[in-house]
């Protein structure tokens, strides 16, 4: 199972995503409790045009023996959160569940700098400002060096309309942050 997970993950790191896959089915099929198999595989399905419930699926399989395998809950929380944003009908229930599935990784990588704004950027264009700044609130001392996150609160701030405080914030960031100063997308909200 080895060899065929080596081969699996050399495949898809030099974009053979077929070889790829076919070595971890392969893998999967000697040891059908292959988790490591099965990882690379969602890894695989997630960057190509497998429908997000077949991650889903994936991953779910995967947590349901290794339910800290921080992989499979970040590729979970992207395809739901990918789900959500093409939901009609209970958008808000969709909404909803991405969130939680965003939860979860931040209560497994609470440290990861990337892995937190990848949530914020997602609860952002989920239209849950409040569920981004508390995401930040959690995650911000961790990381006080982290750019993004001032970026993001200032997003938050003004989606939710709360004038002064992402006035300060802009005023702050326009001081040490030459990319916000220079961003137009920023100046235009900060000008609003």
């Amino acid at each position: 199972q080895m060899d065929l997970l080596r081969s699996c993950e050399n495949h898809a790191r030099d974009g053979r995503f077929d070889l790829a896959a076919r070595a971890a089915t392969q893998a999967i099929a000697r040891s059908p409790n292959a988790v490591l198999a099965r990882t690379c595989l969602m890894r695989v399905a997630a960057t190509q045009s497998v429908p997000a419930d077949s991650v889903i699926r994936l991953a779910e399989w995967i947590l349901a023996r290794d339910s800290v395998n921080i992989i499979a809950t970040t590729l979970r929380a992207q395809a739901i959160t990918a789900i959500a944003r093409a939901a009609r009908g209970d958008a808000a229930a969709a909404r909803s569940r991405a969130v939680a599935a965003w939860g979860r990784v931040l209560t497994l990588r609470p440290d990861s700098a990337d892995l937190g704004a990848e949530a914020v950027e997602s609860f952002l264009t989920l239209s849950r400002p409040r569920d981004a700044l508390a995401a930040l609130d959690s995650v911000d001392h961790l990381n006080p060096s982290e750019i993004r996150y001032p970026r993001l609160r200032f997003r938050a701030l003004h989606t939710l309309a709360r004038w002064p405080e992402a006035a300060a914030l802009g005023d702050s960031l326009e001081r040490v942050d030459a990319g916000f100063a220079g961003d137009p997308n920023y100046a235009l909200r900060y000008i609003e």
